[in-house]
C-alpha cells in the first residue's frame, strides 16, 4: 500500500518536472528570431528528442505501475460499492472508512497523474503551434533559416510524446472517462446480480 502511494507521488513529481521542461521549450521557440534560429533550432531539436526519450523511459518504468494502480483502485472501488449495495458496510465501519479514504487518495493521485500527462500533451501542442508560427515568420528570411525552420517543424510534428499504461491504453483525459464507464458498467452488473438473488 505504501509503495503504491510512493509510486503515485513519485510519478506526480517527475511529470511536473517534464511539464516544466516542455514549458521552457515552448518559451524558447516563442522567442526565436531570424538572428538566432540556427542556434535555437539545433538546441530545441536536441532537447525535444531528450524529452521524448525521457517519456519513453518514464513509460517503461511507470507504465505497469500506472496500469496496476488504476486496476487496483477500480477493483477496490467496485468492492466497496458491492458492500454498499449489499448493506454490509455496518459490520466494520472504521475499516470501511479507512479503505474508502485510501481509495480516494489513490484516485486523487491517479487523477493528478492523468491531468499532468494531458497538460504535457497540451503544452506540446503549443510547441507545435510555435514551430508552425516560426516557419511562417521565416518565409522572408534566407534559405538556410527557412530550411532550418521547416526542419524544426517537421521534427516537432514527428516526435509527439505519448504516455501509456503498460502499452495497453494512453494516459490522457479520455482514459478517465473510459475507466468510469467500466466501473459503472460493472456496478450495474453487481446491482442486477443482487436483485436476482
Amino acid at each position: 500500500m505504501y509503495l503504491q502511494l510512493f509510486y503515485l507521488v513519485l510519478r506526480c513529481i517527475i511529470l511536473e518536472m517534464l511539464l516544466s521542461r516542455y514549458h521552457h521549450q515552448n518559451k524558447v521557440l516563442e522567442r526565436a528570431t531570424v538572428q538566432n534560429i540556427l542556434k535555437i533550432s539545433k538546441k530545441t531539436k536536441h532537447d525535444l528528442l531528450t524529452l521524448k526519450n525521457a517519456i519513453k523511459t518514464f513509460n517503461d518504468i511507470f507504465g505497469w505501475a500506472s496500469l496496476l494502480d488504476i486496476l487496483s483502485a477500480s477493483l477496490g472501488t467496485l468492492i466497496h460499492l458491492d458492500f454498499l449495495v449489499r448493506n454490509e458496510i455496518h459490520l466494520d465501519f472504521l475499516a470501511a472508512l479507512f479503505g474508502i479514504t485510501i481509495l480516494l487518495l489513490c484516485w486523487g493521485y491517479i487523477l493528478v497523474d492523468v491531468c499532468l500527462c494531458d497538460s504535457i500533451l497540451e503544452r506540446y501542442d503549443q510547441i507545435v503551434m510555435a514551430a508552425c508560427q516560426l516557419e511562417i515568420s521565416m518565409s522572408d528570411a534566407g534559405s538556410l533559416e527557412k530550411e532550418e525552420s521547416v526542419s524544426l517543424k517537421q521534427m516537432v510534428c514527428q516526435n509527439r510524446p505519448e504516455f501509456e499504461a503498460a502499452r495497453f491504453f494512453a494516459l490522457d483525459k479520455t482514459a478517465l472517462f473510459k475507466i468510469v464507464n467500466t466501473i459503472v458498467t460493472f456496478l450495474l452488473v453487481i446491482i442486477q446480480l443482487k436483485s436476482n438473488l
